[in-house]
């Protein structure tokens, strides 16, 4: 799928709730289909490309718009602790 602002390729994945009070975690969906368990060791977070957003974060001031198409289900958010800086590619 391509990013609708800026046209690059968007990753596809999985979120999974980390506990009543942690938050939730995002993780690829190709992970995801090969292990049974949460990437606990760094290595396997690295692997996961897992992104963890403690309850904290989940608050809408944290990302400048949430979307939604009750329609086709997809729903996107901006999370400018996520982007990435220049040059970074």
């Amino acid at each position: 799928m391509e990013c609708p602002r800026c046209g690059g390729a968007m990753t596809d994945g999985i979120l999974m709730g980390s506990g009543k009070t942690t938050g939730v975690s995002w993780m690829t969906k190709e992970y995801r289909m090969k292990h049974a368990f949460v990437p606990l060791t760094p290595k396997a977070r690295e692997e996961a490309q897992m992104v963890s957003f403690k309850l904290g974060e989940l608050n809408t001031h944290m990302a400048d718009v949430f979307w939604i198409c009750r329609k086709c289900g997809i729903v996107m958010a901006e999370l400018p602790r996520l982007k990435e800086g220049v040059g970074d590619e």
